[in-house]
């Protein structure tokens, strides 16, 4: 018994593998491939917007934040639905643009929703309308600017300073049109 014990210690002080591990070779530097960098090609942004983004619509009689808050709430849901259907595809264009119709009704529901305006900024930048996205921004800087309005804009204002990938293609003009006339 003594000696099984003594062989089954002597057993358990061996190293679990075997031997030492053999120490790695270091291998020479490759050199990089030689040929030309292929540059990034710049996205093209729609600079132009046909649309006056800071009229109040003709066909409102009075202000509905209730009805827009559920707008804004369904247009968000639409954009995260198409930002995690990964690549475009036609189910992601459908997102986007439902997103978009969406937020524009927020809008006529409740022309000075400021969630509304920062989320349509949002969808048009998806979409690559860098002027209609700068104009929606202008838009939530004066309501910013607005006593009756500011609280809420503000705060809308503030996230856009927060997320850096929001308006990544010319952030420094965003940030401007944000801060107000």
């Amino acid at each position: 018994m003594r000696l099984g014990l003594a062989i089954l210690a002597l057993a358990a002080c061996q190293p679990m593998y075997g031997a030492r591990p053999q120490p790695l070779q270091h291998l020479p530097p490759r050199p990089h491939p030689a040929g030309p960098v292929v540059p990034v090609e710049p996205i093209g942004y729609v600079e132009a917007c046909n649309f006056d983004f800071h009229r109040p619509p003709p066909h409102v009689v009075a202000r509905n934040p209730k009805a827009a808050a559920t707008l804004v709430k369904t247009a968000d849901d639409k954009l995260a639905a198409a930002d995690r259907s990964g690549t475009p595809q036609p189910a992601q264009v459908d997102l986007v643009q439902g997103s978009i119709a969406s937020y524009s009704a927020a809008l006529r529901a409740d022309p000075y929703d400021a969630d509304a305006t920062l989320g349509l900024a949002l969808a048009y930048d998806r979409v690559q309308r860098k002027g209609c996205a700068l104009a929606l921004l202008k838009r939530l800087g004066a309501l910013a600017a607005h006593p009756a309005f500011a609280a809420q804009a503000q705060l809308a204002a503030g996230r856009v300073g927060d997320h850096d990938a929001w308006f990544k293609g010319y952030r420094n003009a965003a940030l401007d049109a944000v801060s107000g006339p």
